[in-house]
């Protein structure tokens, strides 16, 4: 019996983290799909809404890449943005925790390119302007 249990929540702890990455390693034709469709934005929103305490930023889009995860055979889309302390940022992001306001409706990326995620906590509707 305390096996079973010990089993159980191991299995539980291992998938609670899979929450956090659920779109950061995708295809080459998803990410290059991604990366052309966030060159085209000014600002996305930065908000993991899987995650427990984490704040919306609002970011200035300066450069998209795309690039070889090391993993398999998956990629990850590298977004170079300025925060709004005004530093340049280079990292690696989730396509399900970058939003934009896309035809007044806030989405994910990975909503906008129809890919299966769940952004878990939706981004409440905020004013879409620098000063955020």
């Amino acid at each position: 019996m305390n096996k079973i249990i010990w089993i159980s929540l191991l299995a539980l702890l291992l998938t609670i983290p899979a929450k956090a990455d659920q779109l950061a390693y995708i295809s080459k034709k998803q990410a290059k799909k991604a990366a052309k469709k966030i060159r085209k934005m000014d600002y996305v929103y930065l908000y993991c809404g899987c995650c427990a305490s984490s704040p919306k930023e609002l970011v200035k889009v300066k450069k998209v890449d795309y690039a070889f995860a090391n993993y398999e055979n998956y990629y990850e889309v590298i977004l170079t943005y300025t925060d709004k302390t005004g530093n340049t940022v280079t990292k690696a992001i989730d396509l399900a925790y970058v939003w934009t306001n896309k035809s007044n409706k806030i989405r994910t990326i990975g909503e906008l390119l129809k890919l299966e995620h769940d952004p878990c906590k939706r981004l409440e509707k905020v004013k879409w302007n620098k000063t955020n």
